[in-house]
């Protein structure tokens, strides 16, 4: 059985090491810079872009719930639904990394891993800089978020 004292003592010795370890942990999630709001112009550009083209044509089934998806797209390989481009977490685009983003509009690989063949990657949207991405995103994310699971592909 150890004495008080010792006892007293080895929670001395760790102590100045557990609080290392909780100041290192609280600032290494604390010190980085906050993420900066995308400026005005940033949005505005994706804005531009997200109309140019015509995201809503496709993602947009009902007009009350713009880019919210679930409309459906007739292809040669059956009827598949577009995807909600709201920031809704759950449904949309809100839990997706600008990674996660990028790589389906220039890949067509969704962020589970599967992919949007065939509707995705568009052979234009494959020509989209990183910055006109990250537009387009910065833009979808102001947008109302619209819970709207689309139908699985017919």
């Amino acid at each position: 059985m150890l004495s008080q004292n010792h006892a007293t003592g080895a929670i001395l010795r760790t102590f100045p090491g557990a609080v290392f370890g909780a100041v290192l942990l609280c600032t290494a999630f604390g010190s980085g810079q906050a993420l900066a709001e995308p400026a005005a112009e940033t949005i505005a550009r994706g804005k531009a872009l997200t109309e140019a083209a015509d995201c809503a044509s496709c993602h947009t089934a009902d007009p009350s719930k713009p880019l919210a998806g679930g409309k459906r797209i007739d292809t040669p390989f059956g009827g598949i639904y577009s995807p909600n481009l709201t920031p809704d977490r759950d449904t949309g685009l809100g839990a997706w990394s600008d990674e996660d983003f990028h790589r389906a509009l220039r890949e067509g690989v969704a962020p589970d891993g599967s992919r949007y063949y065939p509707a995705f990657p568009y052979p234009n949207f494959t020509k989209l800089t990183r910055d006109d991405i990250a537009a387009i995103r910065a833009y979808l994310a102001t947008l109302t978020p619209f819970r709207n699971e689309a139908p699985p592909p017919q």
